[in-house]
């Protein structure tokens, strides 16, 4: 087996093993950081942000995810020089990073290293010419447990989407969507992606 193998069951293995979340609440979401997903039903999941390398550019990019799987899998990255981030807190719990460039000096043929990062290991990743605003959600939504969202926009010109190194996409708004959700027909979890 395959180094990045034995990694992805580890992140599975850890992910499937959380703990139950409390109480559904009127709204049909539960309070809580987790519920459990068998590890057959995260392997999807684990590969879609890990297996491809896709990276996302965009002036403006906003990402939503749930706490549970995302946040243990989630790298920010920043040039300290170059780039501030703030955190924040919603009445819901959910925790709000935002990183934005503060060196305006150089407007093209931009430094990407300077540039506010997010990244998934080696797979998914994307960068903001401007700002990058993640929202990670710790209320769970038991037939939506595991999401992640992912747009890219730019005011100015063209968010572009490179898959494994070429260019696959280039237009002034890009999203990238993965979402687990449960199926009554199949009785377990079941993921969709979707970009566009």
């Amino acid at each position: 087996m395959s180094p990045t193998r034995w990694i992805l069951m580890g992140a599975l293995l850890l992910g499937a093993c959380e703990t139950t979340p409390k109480d559904e609440d009127n709204d049909g979401l539960v309070d809580g950081t987790a519920i459990h997903i068998p590890a057959s039903d995260m392997e999807p999941v684990a590969e879609f942000i890990h297996r491809t390398r896709r990276l996302l550019v965009g002036e403006y990019i906003r990402v939503e995810m749930s706490a549970q799987f995302y946040e243990g899998q989630l790298g920010l990255s920043r040039d300290l020089e170059y780039v501030t981030r703030t955190d924040s807190k919603l009445d819901d719990g959910s925790l709000v990073v935002s990183l934005k460039r503060i060196d305006t000096g150089q407007e093209t043929n931009l430094d990407p290293d300077r540039l506010p990062r997010l990244y998934f290991g080696n797979g998914l990743e994307a960068r903001a010419y401007n700002e990058l605003r993640v929202v990670i959600r710790r209320r769970v939504d038991k037939n939506r447990p595991i999401y992640l969202k992912l747009q890219a926009v730019t005011t100015n010109g063209d968010s572009t989407l490179h898959v494994a190194g070429r260019e696959q996409d280039k237009k002034p708004r890009i999203t990238i969507e993965s979402s687990l959700l449960w199926s009554d027909k199949f009785e377990h979890y079941k993921h969709r992606s979707a970009i566009y």
